[in-house]
């Protein structure tokens, strides 16, 4: 039989007492750190499988939707190891599920130890200059930092004007290069700091600072912020006939680990043709390759562009990316192709979004059941065209 934990310690013990009487002290200090640093493996292993049992566990909760159980599970795992980041991911979908917002926003500071971005914001920014939600913003100049992925930077800066109603403070957003025409479109924004511009070397000035989706926390405004309209850009882009007009988005950032699930082949779009439809692709980095479908790749470089596109269409159906934030934003119709398990803040079981009132979500019934959602969007689609 192994011998307990209790046993390998008394051994060690007796073996360094001995090495110690024959004046063998090297020897003596060399067991020791062995047998401590075997026992210390051995100890974080034991609680690092029971973790991924209890995790386990609750993904088969969250499969079947029993969210009360995958919350105690996942709740389990990640106590046991705080590092386990798909626990930490999977107790804020429970939380936002069950509407536990306070509890979710409590635990999403732990975001810091997880995401990357978050890792490199702590690097730059002064950590004394850190705003704690209570410290007055009176007359300061004030740095968001806007994180995670391009549609989270439009998502979250509804939250933004919380602080200008609060203190007449210069704002300053520290955003993405790609959506900085966005953040320049907000009159609640003074300046933008494009990110990539920002380093150690080259920090933002600033009296205090605060990452983006941190400020439900900071401000205490736990339940969703509910926003109709808040990106208003109204040019449009010119194209031309009377057709309904359909502007499309098949596959997100590759490198986004969510991406497996969200992003599909151009293919499915076909459902979406019609004689009194046209249907163009709004991505600015590739063709569809599809003759029925306009390309406007060369027609949008940037977000304003993006926005004129989206302006022209009379209804957006995508997958899970910036284009749904973005049309969103805008208050214009989009249908959402999302997957059996999508993104937390999209819930599990809604039609409707609490982000966005113009958004309809088609779910799969199933993981990996594209066919019901593109069958669901044709037969709704004879109901607007």
């Amino acid at each position: 039989m192994p011998k307990s934990p209790r046993e390998i310690i008394s051994t060690a013990l007796q073996t360094c007492i001995k090495f110690h009487e024959e004046a063998e002290y090297e020897s003596a200090e060399v067991v020791l750190r062995q047998t401590l640093r075997a026992f210390q493996q051995s100890y974080y292993t034991e609680k690092d499988e029971i973790a991924q049992e209890h995790h386990e566990k609750g993904m088969y909760a969250l499969a079947s939707r029993e969210m009360e159980k995958a919350l105690t599970h996942f709740s389990k795992a990640y106590e046991l190891k705080p590092d386990l980041r798909s626990a930490f991911i999977n107790l804020i979908y429970c939380y936002f599920e069950l509407k536990k917002f306070k509890n979710m926003w409590e635990l999403y500071e732990d975001r810091t130890i997880h995401f990357d971005q978050l890792i490199a914001y702590k690097k730059i920014f002064d950590p004394k200059k850190k705003w704690n939600g209570k410290d007055s913003l009176e007359g300061k100049k004030v740095a968001v930092f806007c994180e995670q992925g391009l549609g989270d930077q439009i998502n979250f800066s509804r939250y933004i004007p919380l602080i200008k109603e609060k203190y007449n403070c210069h704002l300053i957003a520290n955003c993405a290069a790609a959506v900085a025409p966005i953040f320049n479109s907000f009159d609640f924004v003074d300046e933008v700091i494009i990110k990539e511009n920002v380093t150690t070397d080259c920090p933002i000035p600033c009296d205090y600072h605060m990452p983006q989706m941190s400020l439900s926390y900071l401000l205490q405004h736990w339940q969703p912020l509910e926003v109709e309209k808040y990106v208003f850009i109204e040019e449009k882009m010119a194209l031309p006939g009377n057709k309904f007009k359909i502007g499309i988005i098949w596959k997100g950032n590759p490198r986004s680990e969510n991406d497996p699930t969200r992003s599909i082949s151009v293919n499915w779009f076909r459902q979406l043709f019609d004689k009194n439809t046209q249907v163009y692709s709004l991505h600015n980095s590739e063709n569809s390759h599809i003759d029925e479908i306009i390309d406007l790749k060369d027609n949008i470089n940037d977000f304003q562009d993006l926005a004129e596109a989206v302006n022209a269409m009379d209804l957006i159906v995508t997958v899970d990316t910036a284009l749904l934030h973005l049309a969103g934003a805008m208050n214009k119709p989009v249908w959402a192709a999302i997957p059996y398990v999508p993104d937390w803040r999209w819930g599990l079981n809604r039609e409707e979004t609490v982000w966005y009132p113009s958004v309809r979500l088609f779910r799969q019934e199933y993981p990996g059941d594209w066919d019901s959602v593109f069958e669901r969007i044709k037969s709704q689609l004879q109901h607007l065209r």
